[in-house]
């Protein structure tokens, strides 16, 4: 099994990385359209990286 942790806005709009945050992300189109559905981590995050893609979709504030 691999962790994999989807990414979505509050307003359901695709979270889409700020340029502070050092992950490797995959970005999901809809086949049809080509418009970026959803965003993707596969793999294990830290708590730190956590926090920062946390702190950078508005979490907290």
């Amino acid at each position: 099994m691999i962790p994999t942790q989807i990414f979505i806005n509050a307003d359901g709009t695709p979270y889409k990385p700020g340029e502070g945050i050092d992950v490797e992300f995959i970005f999901y189109s809809a086949k049809d359209t080509q418009k970026h559905v959803f965003t993707a981590h596969q793999g294990g995050l830290t708590e730190e990286q956590m926090r920062a893609i946390l702190a950078d979709m508005g979490a907290g504030e």
